[in-house]
């Protein structure tokens, strides 16, 4: 498991997820699902078990922006139909893959964009996710920050 991962049920999820999105020829950049995970649901583990709590909370933000990426129903159905993914948004699993679908076809968000090309992309898309250029912002991020320390982490083992 990558450094600064604190939950590994999560990195199994988006590890999982990612893996299915390769199979269909799309390559997803699993420190910025967990970045979006974090910021979205406050690092919640969000599975069927949040499908029926009182909304808003940590997995639904509002009726239909739902789940570990807070998709909106609709973006999470298209993405989903269109690479022929069976499930819904309450399957972490499913969700992780449709995230790196969503990301390469129509959000077009990176963490090797600059701050500034990020936030724009986010924000321009935010009728999917969220309009706020802040929470764009802590995404990039921390997507950053993990790379980083990821980056060190292997060049510091390769020293030892």
């Amino acid at each position: 498991m990558p450094l600064g991962v604190e939950d590994e049920e999560v990195w199994r999820v988006i590890d999982e997820g990612i893996r299915n999105a390769k199979e269909n020829g799309i390559e997803c950049d699993p420190f910025l699902l967990l970045a979006l995970q974090e910021v979205f649901t406050g690092g919640v583990f969000c599975d069927k078990s949040w499908k029926d709590v009182p909304r808003p909370n940590e997995c639904a933000s509002q009726d239909d922006v739902l789940g570990m990426f807070q998709f909106y129903t609709p973006t999470f159905e298209r993405n989903a139909r269109k690479y022929g993914v069976e499930g819904n948004v309450w399957n972490p699993e499913t969700a992780a893959e449709v995230a790196c679908y969503f990301i390469n076809d129509e959000a077009e968000i990176s963490l090797n964009q600059t701050k500034e090309e990020f936030v724009s992309e986010f924000v321009e898309k935010g009728f999917i996710w969220n309009l706020f250029t802040s929470d764009a912002q802590r995404v990039y991020e921390k997507g950053k920050e993990l790379m980083q320390i990821n980056h060190e982490g292997v060049q510091n083992n390769g020293k030892n």
